[in-house]
């Protein structure tokens, strides 16, 4: 199944950019960590996503990070101009965790199907399933910036949509990825040879903070719903490297 990712590549995307913008409740911080188990999943709409399980020092971290939106495509188009297309910001993420622990991009990983015990949320317990997983990645190091997110919580309308309400819940998300045997750099530092200064930056800014993203605010029933899909600054198109510039991985 090496060519299951083969059409969501970086071809023709603008390049991501460094915006410094379990279960255990962790603060806002990097982390490094261990990938204990990294498998497809999709969503009922047709999304797909990777879930990853990641053992930092005898934790899990867990999240399911969606790399395409329904039509199975890796990017959104930009509004102001409609010849760019931006990666998504799971599909980056979940890229730069390929890159990061392989040296390969998603669309050359080698993916196969194991059963694996998962949580089924019916049963409540964890049950053998067969799922498609990322083999090359299991038990390589990674470096995470986890970012506590506040958030409003999602209710179905009349319509089956799901809608946010007033009421709240706070997660721990991935917000960037980066080598641990390269200073924690980042993916575009290391494929532009720049010296590491995001993962400092992103510290100063964010670490222990809680990063309020609600849509509506508590007493504020009539707020607005926004779209909540980040727009990125414009970069110009380049490719990324596969292999060459993340050279050993780690021990």
């Amino acid at each position: 199944m090496a060519g299951l990712f083969a059409g969501l590549t970086t071809d023709n995307l603008e390049q991501a950019t460094d915006v410094v913008g379990g279960f255990t409740q962790r603060e806002t911080d990097i982390y490094t960590g261990v990938v204990k188990l990294a498998y497809v999943g999709k969503s009922e709409g047709g999304a797909s996503n990777i879930n990853f399980i990641v053992d930092i020092d005898g934790q899990e971290h867990r999240e399911t990070v969606y790399f395409t939106n329904k039509q199975g495509e890796n990017f959104y188009v930009d509004k102001k101009d409609t010849k760019k297309k931006h990666p998504l910001p799971g599909f980056t993420i979940v890229n730069d965790m390929c890159l990061v622990t392989t040296g390969k991009p998603l669309a050359q990983q080698d993916a196969q199907e194991k059963v694996v015990k998962i949580y089924d949320f019916e049963e409540r317990k964890e049950v053998p399933k067969a799922v498609t997983v990322l083999i090359d990645m299991l038990n390589q190091p990674v470096s995470l910036a986890l970012g506590q997110i506040l958030q409003n919580k999602k209710v179905k309308d009349a319509t089956g949509t799901y809608v946010p309400t007033a009421e709240t819940f706070t997660s721990v998300q991935i917000e960037k990825v980066m080598h641990p045997g390269q200073n924690n750099k980042t993916v575009l530092e290391i494929t532009s040879n720049s010296d590491a200064k995001y993962a400092d930056a992103w510290l100063a800014q964010h670490r222990g903070k809680v990063r309020d993203k609600r849509t509506i605010k508590t007493g504020d029933s009539n707020a607005a719903v926004a779209s909540g899909r980040p727009v990125p600054p414009a970069a110009a198109a380049a490719p990324v490297p596969t292999t060459s510039l993340f050279g050993k991985k780690p021990s």
